[in-house]
């Protein structure tokens, strides 16, 4: 190994051993090191509480080196551990004139009345889910995937990162539980992934259209070959022949036909990488519908990182929504699509 990987290696596994509680002491003009490790991490490394760090692989050190298992085992101790981010992004600007134009320009209310309340300053939280993604078939796509939800109306927003947000700071304030948008966030990427992997998919569904045209282009052929050998011999039994030898032919062929569907069959891993909670300052918009004899109270949010009203979330399929329908009695939001499973007409 070159200076500046052994550096980099020796820099990688005391940074790691210590941010999981452990003590390091290794000089970096030592070839060995020390370390004390909480018995947690000795579990997950399988290694003793004390164990020498070393460049070089040998009997009774862990070695920090590329020829050894050390990356392996290191991984475990990131695979344990969630990577959950918690930040704030403090000082950002909110609309101050009246929402009544930014309401009737965001959104179209298809069978209601609304009406504007009020529009008060509040910190909401963005939860960003990021996944690595892979579909393996007799070839391989991989890919990562982002999805922002404001849990509030557990919806998608189409939000810049807010890592790439300069003024993007640690919040240490104690936070509700992140895991409530885990299934809503895995629903939206397998979407996302759908779209993105559409040429994958489709060329490796070519693929099995295209071989198995030649697996039975092949024993047709092998068929109707074998039936004239059969046919010239003029046997007494030609046609119990025949009847045997197109059903061994038709028996391999789906035998053949099933080998490759398992062969082209696309599997899909995906695991979540990291989850970025960001709070920051919106505006809470506070809309009254009136849908015939029902009215019901919603809420709206201005989004000063998208400089815009967010959208609905359909009460039916979850969907961000702007062009609205509501229900009768309930005064739920929903998409056109699932107002019209609904029944719902006009507005009136």
């Amino acid at each position: 190994m070159s200076v500046v990987i052994r550096e980099r290696l020796s820099a990688f596994a005391q940074a790691a051993l210590e941010w999981r509680g452990g003590v390091v002491d290794w000089p970096p003009d030592k070839e060995d090191g020390e370390a004390v490790l909480p018995p947690d991490v000795c579990l997950l490394l399988k290694c003793p509480e004390a164990v020498t760090l070393s460049h070089q692989i040998r009997d009774g050190v862990m070695a920090v080196n590329l020829a050894s298992d050390f990356l392996e085992r290191m991984e475990v101790l990131f695979e344990a551990e969630p990577f959950i981010g918690v930040f704030k992004i403090p000082g950002l600007y909110l609309k101050q004139s009246s929402m009544e134009e930014p309401v009737a320009r965001a959104f179209t209310w298809r069978n209601a009345k609304v009406k504007v309340l009020s529009a008060q300053p509040t910190q909401l939280e963005y939860q960003t889910w990021h996944f690595f993604v892979s579909l393996h078939s007799e070839d391989r796509w991989e890919d990562t995937c982002s999805v922002t939800i404001n849990p509030a109306t557990r919806v998608e927003i189409q939000m810049p990162d807010p890592a790439t947000i300069a003024s993007l700071t640690p919040n240490h304030e104690p936070q509700a539980n992140h895991l409530d948008t885990f299934d809503l966030a895995v629903r939206l990427m397998v979407a996302k992934v759908k779209s993105r992997a559409a040429n994958f998919i489709e060329r490796i569904d070519s693929k099995l259209k295209r071989d198995h045209k030649r697996l039975h282009d092949y024993y047709n052929a092998l068929l109707e070959e074998t039936d004239r050998k059969v046919a010239a011999s003029k046997s007494e039994t030609t046609d119990v022949k025949r009847r045997e030898l197109a059903e061994a032919v038709q028996l391999e062929l789906r035998r053949k036909s099933m080998e490759m569907d398992e062969r082209y069959a696309v599997k899909a891993e995906f695991k979540p990488l990291a989850l970025l909670r960001a709070q920051i300052p919106a505006l809470e918009v506070k809309l009254e519908v009136f849908r015939k004899q029902s009215r019901r109270i919603h809420t709206v949010y201005w989004n000063p990182l998208m400089k815009q009203l967010e959208p609905l979330g359909c009460a039916s399929c979850g969907a961000g929504v702007n062009s609205v329908f509501f229900s009768d009695k309930e005064v739920d939001p929903l998409c056109p699509s699932c107002a019209e499973r609904r029944g719902l007409g006009a507005r009136r």
